[in-house]
């Protein structure tokens, strides 16, 4: 289209009717024109931004909002336009800094308000989130997104009762919105109402059926709750939960989801999570197997030698090695719905592992005989994971709970800062990671111990699986397996489960357990003077 007989202000005209027709890309190249001989508009600039925003190109969409503020760096539109972009695409500092220049151009401009509210909530600025979101509700109190951003602030400070009214007026003002009955129920499950939880996701799920990561958590509550029949088919939405969704490699075998037959055929059953969620699905291979399977196990090279004896477990493979050509393949996760096995399968009397004679004669030897108990300790597991923090118990913590008197050996292989002071100054605790291999090592020495304290990592379910004498620090909102209210455990009979009666506190399940330790030491010492 010809325009250079166009005056500037026909050719702006001439942009804006191209936005309005949908043809951003003509549009933008009217306005590039006019940036390039200094004689665009600014709101024309800002109007293309906001159109490009619209259908989703944030990346074109800020650098048009940009230049539109540039032109005119006292309109508050274009900053708020330009947190909005910001927020878009996470980038939360920039976002609070545009919010800011919009309100110091118009201080009581609602919106701009609640952006900077919610930037600073993402920014883990709680106390000024809540702030801004409730200035922002006093200038429009019938802003649903600030009540849920304001819930979220409130829950961030660990205010429940605030946080929950917020939700509940964030579902009142806008009841097409699955999202605050889905925060609701997140907030109540760390509350402990897991029954209202679970009727709040259900709400959600009435607007959004199809929501993975919604899905994927009432699987997980309901999995908490023992629900297992609904929980395990929930459960497998995580494939389609971005945020959530495990690594499995890339095999060509065609899934198998426990309706063809597997017999004479190869099946491929993959680690998709942690090396604890492995040792406790493995269970599952001898059943494959009676199914006439022949079974191959995807998993960590430090679990190859120990799951390589598990009972039906043909071959296991390592990441390092190729996948074999297979018939079937399925997530170790998706074996209890695939056999249609929603109860949990005990690890039974003796457990499932096998741990080869020559590692335990090995371990024998390396602890020795001793008048003392010998006991394995757990106290973190993988500093990465996203809720290390409530999991694991500093070793300064620990150490200082339990009694004298025992022999004490930390089972796991990495160690925390800090940490080596404590080995230092304690000669009856003994740290043996560096002499752990692999898991074979770790389950060898396991089967030397009288008893193993840990926290919930991969050695718990090692213990279980091997049928050890366990008990489980579990903090106030445990993992989905552990349940919610049992002090035994429906995986493994050998665990004996010790909860923080109060969030973030150890001192209840670290009383109980060392009184439990005190008296195996009376116990070995009475056998000793016998």
């Amino acid at each position: 289209m010809a325009t250079n007989a166009l005056t500037p202000a026909q050719m702006n005209a001439l942009g804006l009717s191209e936005i309005a027709a949908g043809d951003l890309d003509q549009a933008a190249q009217i306005f590039e024109l006019l940036c390039e001989a200094g004689l665009a508009e600014s709101s024309a600039l800002l109007s293309l931004g906001v159109a490009l925003a619209s259908v989703g190109k944030s990346k074109e969409a800020l650098e048009w909002t940009g230049r539109s503020v540039a032109l005119d760096p006292e309109n508050p539109l274009g900053f708020h336009v330009l947190a909005h972009l910001f927020i878009e695409i996470e980038a939360f500092s920039a976002g609070a800094d545009a919010a800011r220049q919009a309100l110091r151009l118009q201080p009581n401009l609602a919106a701009a308000h609640a952006q900077l509210g919610r930037c600073l909530q993402k920014l883990k600025r709680a106390d000024e989130a809540v702030f801004e979101l409730r200035r922002a509700l006093e200038l429009n109190p019938l802003d649903a997104s600030a009540h849920l951003d304001l819930g979220n602030a409130h829950q961030d400070l660990g205010e429940w009762e605030q946080a929950e009214a917020a939700f509940d007026r964030a579902a009142t003002l806008d009841p097409n919105s699955a999202k605050p009955h889905y925060n609701l129920g997140n907030l109540l499950q760390k509350m402990g109402r897991r029954s209202d939880a679970l009727a709040a996701y259900d709400r959600a799920l009435c607007i959004a059926p199809e929501d993975a990561a919604l899905r994927l958590n009432a699987g997980l509550l309901q999995l908490t709750m023992e629900d297992f029949e609904n929980g395990w088919r929930n459960f497998e939405w995580r494939w389609k939960a971005p945020a959530e969704r495990p690594f499995v490699r890339n095999c060509t075998a065609a899934p198998w989801n426990g309706e063809a037959d597997v017999r004479g055929k190869r099946l491929l059953i993959q680690s998709e999570q942690g090396l604890g969620d492995t040792l406790q699905f493995i269970r599952y291979a001898p059943l494959l197997a009676a199914l006439g399977a022949e079974v191959v196990v995807d998993a960590p090279a430090s679990l190859q030698k120990l799951l390589g004896a598990v009972e039906g477990v043909d071959a296991v493979v390592a990441p390092a090695q190729d996948l074999p050509q297979a018939d079937f393949r399925c997530p170790m996760m998706s074996l209890p719905l695939a056999l249609g096995l929603p109860t949990p399968l005990p690890a039974g009397e003796g457990g499932y592992l096998a741990v080869d004679p020559h590692w335990r004669r090995k371990w024998s030897l390396r602890l020795g005989s001793c008048e003392r108990p010998l006991v394995g300790l757990a106290y973190a597991g993988n500093a990465s994971h996203t809720n290390d923090r409530n999991r694991s118990i500093k070793l300064s913590e620990l150490l200082s709970s339990l009694p004298l008197g025992p022999r004490y050996f930390v089972l796991q292989t990495d160690v925390r800062d800090g940490d080596m002071a404590c080995f230092a100054a304690r000669d009856d605790v003994e740290w043996l990671g560096p002499e752990l291999e692999d898991f074979m090592d770790t389950a060898a020495a396991a089967m030397c111990l009288d008893l193993i304290v840990t926290v919930d990592t991969a050695i718990a379910h090692l213990a279980g699986a091997l049928d050890r004498p366990t008990h489980l620090l579990l903090p106030f909102e445990p993992d989905w397996r552990w349940g919610f209210d049992r002090s035994t455990c429906l995986w493994y009979s050998s665990l004996t489960l010790h909860r923080q009666l109060r969030r973030g506190d150890w001192t209840d399940p670290l009383l109980a357990v060392s009184k439990i330790i005190a008296a195996s030491v009376d116990e070995r010492r009475g056998v000793i003077r016998g």
